[in-house]
C-alpha cells in the first residue's frame, strides 16, 4: 500500500492540534505522483477522525438510491505532520462509522437507506466482512429491508444492533401500504458474520438513531415517523402509527419497556440523539413534511428529555429566528460541561446550546457543516465543512484553524474519533 505526504493543501502554522485523522476520500482527490512520498506507518491510531470526502470536480448525486459508491477510499490522515499515511478503497458510502471495541482499531460502517454493512480492520487495512442485506426478504418479494445508517455494539462485541425498516420496491406507480412501509425493527447481528440472529420491533415508523444503555440490556431507539409522500397512493394510512417516539426495548425478550410520544414539537421530525452523563436525552431533527406546509417555515431547535418525563425545546433567540429552518444533522456533547454543538448544513451554521440552563450560547457561520466531533482531549470540536475541517475551541467556542482547503468537500454526517 502506497503512503502519501501532503504538501499542497495545508499550512503547518495552522495545525495546532496533535492527532491522526481518518477519512473516506475519493480517488480523484488524491495528489499527483510528483506530490507523493512514502512515509513510515504510525504504530498508534489514538485521536484520529474517520470522515467522508467527495470529489468536487464531479457532479454528485445525493440520492441514496443512486449514489455511486465506487468513488471512496478509506484514508488515514496524520494531522500533526499533514500526511496521508495510507488509503484503501471501499465499496459502500457509510452514514455512520462505529468502533467495534475500545481496545482495537476495527470499525463498523453502515449505509443509510441502503443495503450494505461492512466491518473493517484499520491496522491490517482490509475488510473483515462485507454484507449486502438485500437478500433478507420481508413480507413477500415486494418488500425488502433497508439499513437506516445507525447501530450499536454490545459490550462483549459478540453482537451488533442495527436500525432498519421495511421498504417496498420503490415503484412510484404502485400504491404504498402504510401498514408495511417504514415499519421499524432492530436486527441483532453476529459481529463476525454480520448475519441476522433475530429481529426486534421498534414499535414505530422509520427508526434512525439508537443508544445502548449502560445495563447492556436496554436499547433506546428514536422512531422518526414517515414523511408524507405526495407522489404515492397511500392505502391503510393510520396517523396514530406515524407519531414520533422514543422507545426503550428489552433486547433479550424484544418487549417494549416504555414508549414516549414526542408530540410537543410537531414541526420537528426527531432523527438523532445523544445521552448525557445524567441520563437525559438531547434530540435534534428535521422539518416534518408530513405536517402542514406552514411548519416548513418554523425553526428547528434542540429538544431535551429529562428523566424520561419532561420534554421541551430550547428557546431560539430573536437573532436566529428564520435561520434554522432546515435539518439539524449532527451534534456533540462537551465532556465536562452541559454544552452541545449542533450542525445545520443547509443553514450554513453551527450552534451551541446549554441544555441544563435551557439557553442558546453562540453560533458560527460555517459553509455547509455536517459532522461535529470532540477530540479525545476535549480541546476542540472538529467540524466537517464544505471548505474543510474546522477546529473550534471548546473553551471559548471560537474557530482556531481550517485544516483542509476547498480542493475537497466533506460530506459525511457522522464522524468518529478513535
Amino acid at each position: 500500500m502506497t503512503n502519501f505526504t501532503l504538501t499542497k493543501f495545508f499550512r503547518r502554522d495552522l495545525l495546532l492540534h496533535s492527532g491522526q485523522i481518518l477519512f473516506l476520500l475519493t480517488p480523484a482527490t488524491l495528489l499527483a505522483k510528483n506530490l507523493l512520498k512514502k512515509t513510515p506507518m504510525s504504530s498508534t491510531y489514538y485521536n484520529k477522525l474517520i470522515s467522508v470526502v467527495l470529489d468536487p470536480t464531479k457532479k454528485q448525486d445525493d440520492n441514496p438510491f443512486t449514489l455511486n459508491t465506487k468513488k471512496y477510499s478509506l484514508v488515514l490522515f496524520d494531522v500533526t505532520n499533514s500526511k496521508i499515511i495510507k488509503q484503501s478503497p471501499i465499496n459502500l458510502f457509510p452514514h455512520d462509522i462505529i468502533r467495534l471495541n475500545r481496545s482495537s482499531d476495527k470499525v463498523l460502517m453502515i449505509e443509510k437507506w441502503g443495503s450494505k454493512i461492512c466491518s473493517y480492520d484499520i491496522t491490517k487495512n482490509r475488510t473483515m466482512k462485507f454484507r449486502d442485506i438485500t437478500e433478507e426478504k420481508h413480507s413477500g418479494p415486494k418488500y425488502v429491508p433497508s439499513l437506516m445508517g445507525h447501530g450499536q455494539v454490545a459490550g462483549t462485541d459478540k453482537f451488533i444492533y442495527t436500525t432498519e425498516i421495511i421498504v417496498d420496491d420503490r415503484n412510484l406507480n404502485s400504491s404504498l401500504d402504510f401498514k408495511l412501509f417504514g415499519n421499524g425493527f432492530v436486527s441483532v447481528r453476529n459481529t463476525d458474520s454480520l448475519q441476522t440472529v433475530k429481529r426486534i420491533s421498534t414499535f414505530g415508523k422509520i427508526p434512525h438513531d439508537c443508544i445502548l444503555l449502560d445495563d447492556q440490556k436496554t436499547l433506546a431507539v428514536l422512531n422518526s415517523g414517515t414523511e408524507y409522500m405526495v407522489e404515492r397512493k397511500i392505502v391503510n394510512y393510520d396517523p396514530k402509527l406515524n407519531l414520533s417516539s422514543l422507545v426503550f426495548i428489552d433486547l433479550e425478550s424484544g418487549k417494549l419497556i416504555k414508549k414516549i410520544l414526542l408530540k410537543n414539537t410537531p414541526h420537528i421530525r426527531p432523527v438523532h440523539m445523544k445521552r448525557t452523563k445524567d441520563g437525559d436525552f438531547i434530540i435534534i431533527g428535521k422539518p416534518n413534511l408530513s405536517r402542514r406546509k406552514t411548519y416548513r417555515r418554523k425553526d428547528q431547535s434542540v429538544l431535551v428529555l429529562k428523566d424520561q418525563k419532561t420534554f421541551y425545546p430550547i428557546a431560539i433567540p430573536l437573532e436566529l429566528r428564520g435561520r434554522l429552518t432546515h435539518e439539524m444533522l449532527s451534534m456533540e456533547l462537551d465532556k465536562h460541561r452541559s454544552i452541545v454543538g449542533v450542525t445545520s448544513p443547509d443553514d450554513n451554521i453551527v450552534t451551541f446550546w446549554d441544555y441544563e440552563l435551557k439557553k442558546f450560547i453562540k453560533n458560527l457561520n460555517i459553509n455547509h457543516p455536517r459532522s461535529i466531533r470532540a477530540t479525545k482531549d476535549n480541546k476542540y470540536y472538529v467540524v466537517n465543512g464544505q471548505d474543510g475541517l474546522v477546529y473550534i475551541s471548546t473553551n471559548d467556542l471560537k474557530i482556531k484553524h481550517l485544516i483542509y482547503k476547498k480542493e475537497v468537500e466533506f460530506k459525511n454526517a457522522h464522524s468518529v474519533i478513535l
